[in-house]
């Protein structure tokens, strides 16, 4: 009879395919969710490390008594300051050392450390004296060094830049 309710086999059957349609979709952006978290946990983890990399230099320029050599270059910091390793008291010679892609930290005649790995360059030093362009080497009169991490882009993501700058005080200007 025409007055039973329930449903035809033509709408079971569309019914059916369109829940496989959502189901099929569902699966594949969680899958697709799956496969992407590694790289989104990577990159998450190289930001973490290169935040602590720019506040350990931009601390230790803060602390800073003096440039330690004249050989600080856009690849280079050697600076007189505050470090942990050689006491809260006594300031000591602490040098960053830049190329390819890799910076390694020395704190006075101790061995480099790797601080930083993962950049697309290293020129992350530029300095700056008062009402002047930014150079590539400290002079006497050099009172702001700017410091800029840049990442490359990978797997689709876009490139990452950190920048800070510090103004240096107290430090001895000729």
């Amino acid at each position: 009879t025409r007055d039973q309710d329930g449903f035809t086999l033509t709408e079971l059957l569309v019914a059916t395919v369109l829940a496989f349609i959502v189901i099929g979709a569902a699966v594949t952006a969680f899958t697709a969710g799956i496969r992407s978290q590694p790289g989104v946990s990577s990159r998450a983890n190289q930001i973490q490390q290169a935040r602590a990399a720019m506040e350990r230099i931009t601390r230790e320029l803060r602390q800073g008594q003096g440039w330690a050599s004249s050989l600080s270059s856009t690849t280079e910091l050697s600076i007189v300051t505050y470090a942990p390793e050689c006491g809260e008291v006594t300031p000591c010679q602490v040098s960053y050392s830049c190329a390819g892609g890799t910076c390694m930290r020395s704190v006075g005649d101790g061995p480099a450390v790797q601080a930083i790995t993962g950049l697309s360059t290293g020129d992350i030093f530029t300095y700056q004296s008062s009402n002047s362009p930014p150079v590539t080497a400290p002079t006497p009169t050099t009172n702001y060094v700017n410091v800029t991490l840049r990442y490359p882009a990978q797997g689709g993501d876009d490139a990452i830049t950190l920048q800070d700058g510090v103004a240096l005080r107290n430090w001895p200007i000729s």
